[in-house]
């Protein structure tokens, strides 16, 4: 942490006109080696010329990043809610894309059951697409369908009729 905050006030001094030399001085000043020092001044200054005013700033994006993943981790163990950091350990991304990837997908189980078979089900908050959670509540159907003690006996299943009767209507 601290090699990259350096580099960051390493950074600030070239693009207000710090040159290489000075840079480097700065890196020594600071308690670096000697061949620290020169491999974070060249960083500082890859891609730029070395008379300062300018400099490679893809430090700042990585301290502004790792601060936010640090701080998120922070919450995430504060509130006890370790299991919303687990997209980070997907790839490079960023908590925006964290919290984009979250809002697209659903966190879920997958069981064996005693026969072999599998059983998936869901262990996040699931919404529709307008956003109303459907947790504890279910999908309302558009036609609600009660089956009949005398159907269910003579081995129809008027749910799934019915279901099959809408899908195949024309479009509205």
């Amino acid at each position: 942490m601290k090699r990259i905050s350096l580099r960051i006030v390493a950074i600030d001094k070239a693009i207000h006109g710090a040159d290489f030399v000075e840079v480097f001085r700065f890196f020594i000043e600071a308690g670096q080696s000697p061949t620290d020092s020169f491999t974070s001044s060249q960083r500082v200054f890859r891609g730029v010329p070395l008379g300062g005013g300018a400099a490679f700033t893809k430090d700042t994006v990585y301290l502004h990043g790792l601060l936010a993943v640090h701080t998120f981790f922070r919450w995430a163990l504060k509130h006890g809610k370790l299991r919303l950091c687990r997209m980070l350990f997907a790839g490079k991304m960023t908590l925006a894309d964290k919290h984009e990837l979250e809002k697209r997908s659903v966190e879920r189980v997958f069981a064996r059951l005693p026969n072999g078979d599998g059983f998936q089900y869901a262990i996040a908050t699931y919404a529709s697409q307008g956003g109303q959670v459907l947790e504890a509540r279910g999908v309302i159907p558009d036609e609600p369908v009660t089956p009949t003690r005398a159907e269910l006996l003579a081995g129809r299943d008027p749910v799934l009729e019915r279901a099959l009767a809408w899908i195949q209507r024309p479009t509205r």
